[in-house]
């Protein structure tokens, strides 16, 4: 039995002559780019080329059909590459299909963090990674974690501390040893705040969504109308005994 693999792809936007919006690649090396009549020795090498294709920017999944029958076609998804087995565990391109007329959807942290790369390494070609392998990462990073994220951060702060005194850091902590009070300032914010500290910023605006705390950094300017920060602080309450203990330590 002859079997087709359906790869659906998506990547960047493009809009075509009609309107619709689509996905292509924006840079990508030509050795990595699929090719109608190209011939695999095998499954796996067809896997690694094509996720090789995936870290240019697309994200890729994988099915089976019955050579005959029709594919679903649930999305209305253009983008297709379709392998046909020639001789024994031989594989090669018989369809490739760029382009992908998926609807955009909002973009999570994860997907947010991968573009983020893309910009900081100079294309989706050089991050090494696709969103599924931002996910992963971020899954297994999260189940590491677990409860000890509050006990981390002030491992981590005391390791800096050992490493260099003028790190600074403070933390305070309720009956349940939950974490409320933390502050900290590194060298380059104690520079700033020598040469910049007239006046100073204190700005309790940020909530993080995960710990419901405020992040409170010092700011100010310097003499090039650049925001410079002096120092940070999470608190669990924005109230008088909070605020007193955060300019105590500032």
């Amino acid at each position: 039995m002859i079997t087709e693999d359906l790869w659906r792809i998506s990547s960047n936007q493009g809009v075509s002559s009609g309107g619709r919006r689509y996905y292509v690649p924006i840079s990508i090396d030509e050795a990595c780019i699929p090719v109608v009549n190209k011939l695999f020795d095998s499954m796996e090498e067809c896997m690694e080329f094509y996720q090789a294709y995936g870290r240019a920017g697309f994200n890729e999944k994988s099915s089976q059909v019955k050579r005959g029958r029709t594919v679903s076609n649930r999305c209305g998804c253009g983008a297709k590459i379709i392998l046909r087995i020639v001789s024994g565990k031989t594989y090669k391109i018989s369809t490739f299909v760029e382009e992908d007329n998926h609807d955009l959807v909002p973009k999570s942290g994860v997907s947010k963090s991968h573009s983020f790369m893309k910009e900081h390494v100079g294309g989706y070609a050089n991050v090494g990674a696709i969103v599924r392998d931002f996910r992963n990462f971020s899954r297994d990073l999260k189940a590491y974690v677990g409860e000890r994220d509050a006990q981390m951060i002030i491992n981590k702060f005391k390791a800096k501390h050992v490493s260099c005194e003028s790190f600074y850091y403070a933390y305070d902590v309720d009956s349940e040893d939950h974490l409320t009070k933390l502050f900290w300032a590194d060298v380059v914010a104690r520079r700033n705040y020598e040469l910049y500290g007239d006046v100073v910023s204190f700005d309790a605006t940020f909530d993080t969504n995960m710990y419901n705390m405020v992040f409170c950094p010092f700011t100010w300017v310097d003499k090039h109308d650049r925001c410079v920060t002096f120092g940070f602080s999470l608190l669990s309450k924005e109230d008088i005994p909070h605020f007193q203990w955060t300019f105590d330590h500032f």
